[in-house]
């Protein structure tokens, strides 16, 4: 006869309830709170008394001694810290902190908060386990004999006591005869062995559950992490459309900080509801994120980056976001890289945005803002870091905001009571940096939002064990995030480790057991890759005595078959094999494709960009001269692509604004190099030729004009910040004046004929004005002859002349001195040589040589075709897109034209 099947887990532990004189201890919280809800729900009964079922902590808490005074806690440990943190001892510190830093507080009161917990199993081994505690390093042993004297000395002067150093005693207890105590998997219970004997080992408490803690592990290894998530989502949603149930479905990930954003993606996506057991701080929310935005703005005193991630995350209601963009915008044109919060130094914001009237509101914007934020950092008590925070917040946002936002924020600013009330009971007035202290209690708080609908639990790992869905996915339980080990500080480095060896327990293997049966259907399974591309390893217990069982690549595919998001990118490709034909279309994906719909799969009314535009729209750019208005850089970028043409010059769109703060603007370096070159041959010119016997006056005179150029660009509103400014100097101060040398060399005894030199030339027989400025015009001798040389200076020259050779395609060709050329010879003379200057390189790049007239003839020819087409194509209205590889890569208006498109 077969033996009768083991009872489940839920018929065992509900068993155990069904007798009235039993109470069941649990390790956690939320293990006990799963099971009154699956008796209560579960059992025939379908009610139980909540004292039937306790939480470890609950039951422990019950044989410690009752004291009068009142209890340390989180908020009153984080105080000590930051008043230890302020004091003389604090300054002997060695291990835990290094004073010498400025933001002392900051840096180092999490990791004095962290080691007060733990004083207490220092203590113990100092007084029992000596040896051990002397092999403990010298600078670790005098930082914790310091703190524990400072922080007991802390709670008795103000009549607090530390529940942390509190030992259980069976007196404390109030036992009812007859009711047993029945402690589930104690394996999972941190020190339970050493409280049972502490306590007498009573007989009305026992243990139960042991066995599931030595089962053998069987984890399914998937090639990487997407893999493996994306498979239990499609799993679970095909349980989900059969009708199972949310509450019998339960994930645990095993390191739930790395899964958690993949989790809440891939799940969104597809639909499956989710809630997270365990919260994050109400700083990692909007509502939150706002008050550290505050605290960054001045740590990094105003910077443009910390002021532009505070003042345009439109995640937050502003009351004047118009006034937030100008002054972003503002300050990246007047290049303000960040300000200051010290009085002594200049603040930059405030200095250029003082220069002109225009600039008036967005400066007293700034000067009101920053002398609030600075005011609540440096806020000492409770009610000025209330007041100032609630008048930042007035002022700054409107009333109305997302329901979860204003409930995160004002969760938020009802932690100032925790930290008034544990003020009040240290008998504390003030304290500095209020602020930051209060953002550190934040961060160490749990914000759980409320949801009202059915959704998936989501635990992290240990703290789900032994509960029992009908399905639990237990998902990347790598050799890493499964290892647990206790008896060790987690704060403290892993060096310690083998020091503490006596005291370490690991109850890696132990957890995963109990994991492996916390479910009817329990899936373990691990990746080889994570998320961050790292490798991992399985679990050692499972290799030591479980088994790997490869994800079953068939049923991978079968669930991808079923899955409409693959559906969808393998329709995109063609490809409709495989797939179940009663596939449904995610709400997700519906809105997307009707956001598709009325976006990018739809032709604009008026798409210039691919047909030709009306006729009629030829009037809004026609001078009343009846002439197209031709510049070099039009003509260059028409002849480039039309469509770009049109969204400048027809449509007035900036593409060249890139909110992007450069340590030097290009164009204003290439004004600078044109200003300097100007003011130096205009000297130059009224000496007469330029000749190689008053090259030492040439260069007296450049390096006067340098400096001044410099020292005025120095003190502008356009100035850089002093360490670029420097280097620019120190780069060009030899670079600028290397013309004179390359000049007389190149065109020895010229003559200026003109600087900066401005023309209008209509050419009215062929539709057209050509318009401009040349940098320089060269005469190349006192006579009377007309030969010239046209001349641009540019700060870097990347084309080459073989660009210009007759053969070349004239790929990314310039017509700027081919136009110039034109130009001239209307006026009589003969462009015989046309050259840049790269001021970079110090050097001339001649396109063509007085020795070249073949060369500049097919080079004015070319010009002239160029010209012909862009005159017929704007008579015509033709502004139709020439997209390419090399055309599309840079152009900033590719999301206008989408004839290249790409998501930027």
């Amino acid at each position: 006869m077969n033996a009768p099947p083991e009872p489940s887990l839920r018929e065992r532990i509900h068993a155990f309830l069904d007798d009235v004189d039993t109470i069941l201890v649990f390790p956690t919280e939320t293990t006990a709170r799963y099971w009154i809800a699956d008796y209560a729900y579960c059992s025939p009964r379908h009610a139980l008394f909540l004292n039937r079922i306790l939480s470890w902590d609950t039951f422990r808490g019950q044989f410690l001694p009752k004291k009068t005074q009142k209890p340390a806690n989180s908020t009153i440990r984080h105080l000590f810290a930051a008043l230890f943190l302020e004091s003389e001892k604090s300054k002997s510190l060695r291990w835990f902190a290094n004073l010498s830093a400025d933001d002392s507080n900051t840096r180092f009161l999490p990791s004095i908060v962290a080691a007060l917990p733990q004083l207490v199993l220092f203590s113990n081994l100092q007084h029992h386990e000596r040896s051990t505690y002397e092999a403990l390093p010298a600078a670790l042993r005098h930082d914790i004999e310091l703190l524990d004297e400072s922080y007991r000395m802390f709670l008795s002067e103000r009549e607090l006591y530390e529940p942390l150093f509190e030992q259980p005693s069976i007196e404390q207890f109030r036992h009812r005869e007859k009711v047993r105590y029945l402690v589930c998997f104690p394996q999972l219970i941190d020190n339970f062995t050493q409280f049972y004997q502490d306590i007498g080992s009573p007989a009305w408490i026992t243990t139960t559950l042991e066995e599931y803690g030595t089962k053998p592990v069987t984890v399914i290894q998937y090639p990487n992490a997407l893999m493996e998530l994306r498979s239990v989502l499609r799993h679970i949603r095909i349980l989900l459309e059969k009708g199972v149930s949310c509450d019998e479905i339960a994930i645990t990930a095993a390191d739930l900080s790395s899964w958690r954003p993949y989790l809440q993606q891939e799940a969104s996506l597809r639909e499956i509801p989710l809630a997270f057991i365990q919260g994050l701080s109400p700083l990692d929310y909007p509502g939150g994120a706002l008050l550290r935005k505050f605290r960054d703005v001045v740590l990094r005193n105003f910077s443009l980056d910390s002021m532009k991630n505070l003042l345009l995350d439109i995640a937050f209601p502003w009351k004047s976001l118009d006034i937030h963009r100008a002054l972003i915008k503002r300050a990246f044109q007047l290049n303000i890289p960040t300000g200051s919060t010290n009085a002594r130094n200049v603040d930059i914001w405030e200095k250029k945005l003082s220069i002109k009237t225009e600039d008036t509101e967005l400066l007293e914007f700034y000067r009101n803002l920053k002398a609030k934020l600075v005011q609540l950092s440096r806020s000492t008590t409770i009610q000025a870091l209330r007041i100032t925070l609630n008048v930042i917040l007035d002022s700054l946002l409107e009333p109305v905001w997302k329901q979860q936002e204003n409930s995160i924020l004002a969760f938020c600013l009802d932690r100032i009571n925790d930290l008034q009330n544990a003020m009040a009971a240290c008998r504390i007035e003030s304290v500095s940096s209020c602020f930051s202290l209060y953002l550190q209690l934040l961060q160490k708080t749990l914000y759980v939002p409320q949801v009202d609908d059915a959704r998936i639990p989501v635990y992290p790992y240990r703290l789900a064990a032994g509960i029992a869905p009908t399905y639990h996915f237990i998902l990347g339980c790598t050799h890493d995030a499964t290892s647990t080990v206790s008896g060790v500080p987690n704060s403290f480095p892993e060096t310690l480790h083998d020091v503490l060896a006596k005291q370490k327990q690991d109850l890696s293997a132990i957890i995963l057991s109990v994991f492996s049966v916390s479910g009817t259907n329990v899936s373990v399974s691990y990746s080889r890759v994570a998320f961050d591309l790292s490798s991992s390893l399985a679990p050692s217990s499972v290799i030591e005595q479980g088994s790997i069982q490869t994800f079953n690549e068939r049923d991978f595919n079968t669930l991808r078959h079923k899955d409409p998001l693959y559906a969808e990118e393998q329709l995109w490709h063609d490809d409709v094999g495989g797939f179940d034909g009663n596939l449904r279309a995610f709400w997700l994906q519906k809105r997307w494709f009707d956001s598709a719909e009325r976006t990018v799969f739809t032709e604009p009314s008026d798409d210039f960009a691919i047909r030709k535009a009306p006729e009629d729209v030829v009037r809004h750019f026609s001078s009343s001269d009846n002439l197209f208005h031709i510049s070099p850089t039009s003509l260059d970028m028409y002849s480039t692509c039309p469509a770009k043409w049109s969204y400048r010059y027809l449509f007035n769109v900036d593409g060249g604004d890139t909110y992007r703060l450069l340590p030097l603007d290009p164009l204003k370096i290439g004004n600078l190099i044109h200003d300097i070159y100007q003011q130096f041959f205009k000297r130059a010119a009224a000496l007469g030729p330029f000749r190689k016997e008053l090259a030492d006056t040439y260069a007296d005179v450049m390096n006067e004009i340098f400096e001044r150029v410099f020292n005025r660009y120095r003190v502008s509103s356009d100035s850089p910040a002093n360490a670029a400014y420097e280097y620019l100097y120190h780069q060009y101060v030899r670079q600028i004046p290397a013309i004179i040398e390359k000049e007389l060399n190149q065109y020895p005894n010229n003559i200026v004929i003109g600087l900066e030199f401005p023309f209008r030339q209509p050419y009215a027989d062929q539709g057209y004005l050509l318009e401009g400025r040349i940098d320089k015009i060269l005469g190349l001798s006192e006579s009377e002859s007309k030969e010239i040389v046209v001349i641009d200076y540019k700060k870097s020259y990347t084309l080459r002349r073989s660009q210009y050779d007759v053969e070349s395609s004239g790929e990314g060709r310039s017509y700027q001195l081919p136009m110039y050329a034109k130009v001239m010879e209307a006026q009589g003379y003969s462009a015989v040589e046309a050259a840049y200057y790269n001021a970079q390189e110090a050097k001339f790049v001649c396109i063509w040589k007085r020795t070249e007239d073949q060369r500049k003839t097919e080079l004015l020819k070319d010009l002239d075709s160029k010209l012909k087409a862009m005159t017929e194509g704007l008579k015509s209205s033709d502004f139709i897109a020439s997209p390419s590889k090399n055309h599309c890569r840079n152009c900033p208006y590719r999301q206008l034209c989408r004839r290249r498109y790409a998501f930027r």
